[in-house]
């Protein structure tokens, strides 16, 4: 099997399934809320509302908290066995599961991963709840103000009345479904986010226990995987050889060094390292290759930028 026949695990199931968790619970925070009648907002049922918001995101956090101690183990070994196979100790992935051990950077790694995921998505509820109270005081606060809350029994007549009640409806239902502003002040939607989270998350755990595996046995290189379909600036450095360590010989990036770039690595990114001994246990076309990727993505890295353009007609010129 040619090692760009080589395939990390779908994590996409995993993925849906700490989507699922957020989804199922904006789905139940705004079926709350749109049962709320803004013309009858007070002070207490304004705090009586919150707090059952707030309910509700401590179960979100239960749940996403036992995703995380799943799934977090589950990209770790996966890591692990993947290397094992690479490296040839084995022939399957399903093989070297069975055998996976943590070495200790590995165990370290994997403490440190549960830790810093449960941080981030505690953040996720802790931003929604952010959120969601500050638009619900405003608009509790707007309501009082403008003797929106009225008696159950008058009708509205006027169309101006009627259209402000719906924009503050609106603010209410879109108040929940904001996982985190970034800094450049935008706002995530929660499933959006989540899955960015996910995906990035089990990615990057899985290539640095892959690493970590390597590493301990001896291998201080790696090769990048390969897609032809690539569209963004990952097609300048994949197929590439990379160092694991930056002590290790050899004119090659490390992988920190191409992840600082932005190029490659970033969240998201789909592309997983595949561990080598020697570049010289390449086949003649894995070498060259690496050696065309090589002088591209270093053009790249040199053009910076997150994804440079013209970089491969320069190449070509």
């Amino acid at each position: 099997m040619s090692r760009n026949d080589f395939k990390m695990p779908s994590y996409e199931k995993n993925v849906g399934r700490l989507v699922s968790i957020y989804k199922k619970a904006l789905l139940r925070l705004q079926k709350e809320l749109d049962a709320v009648d803004v013309r009858l907002l007070t002070q207490a049922s304004t705090y009586a509302l919150i707090r059952n918001l707030q309910a509700e995101l401590l179960k979100v956090d239960k749940e996403a908290v036992e995703w995380v101690k799943e799934n977090i183990v589950i990209a770790t070994k996966d890591g692990i066995a993947d290397s094992l196979v690479a490296l040839e100790y084995v022939e399957s992935r399903e093989e070297a599961l069975k055998i996976v051990r943590f070495n200790q950077a590995n165990a370290l790694l994997l403490t440190k991963a549960v830790e810093d995921t449960f941080e981030d998505v505690l953040a996720i509820t802790q931003n929604m709840n952010k959120h969601f109270v500050e638009e619900i005081r405003k608009v509790s606060s707007t309501v009082i103000a403008e003797n929106i809350a009225m008696n159950n029994q008058v009708q509205i007549t006027s169309k101006e009345m009627a259209k402000r009640i719906e924009e503050l409806q609106k603010k209410l239902r879109d108040s929940v479904d904001v996982a985190i502003v970034d800094r450049g002040n935008r706002k995530w939607t929660v499933e959006h986010y989540t899955e960015m989270l996910a995906r990035t998350k089990m990615t990057q755990l899985h290539s640095e226990a892959c690493s970590n595996e390597a590493i301990g046995r001896g291998a201080y290189y790696a090769t990048i995987s390969f897609n032809a379909n690539t569209k963004d600036a990952c097609r300048y450095h994949q197929g590439r050889i990379v160092k694991l360590t930056s002590e290790a010989e050899g004119n090659y990036p490390t992988i920190d060094q191409l992840k600082m770039s932005g190029q490659i690595f970033h969240p998201n990114c789909k592309h997983h390292i595949i561990p080598l001994r020697d570049a010289s246990l390449l086949s003649n076309w894995e070498r060259s290759l690496a050696d065309k990727q090589q002088k591209t993505g270093d053009k790249a890295l040199e053009a910076g930028g997150r994804n440079p353009a013209n970089v491969e007609n320069e190449r070509k010129s």
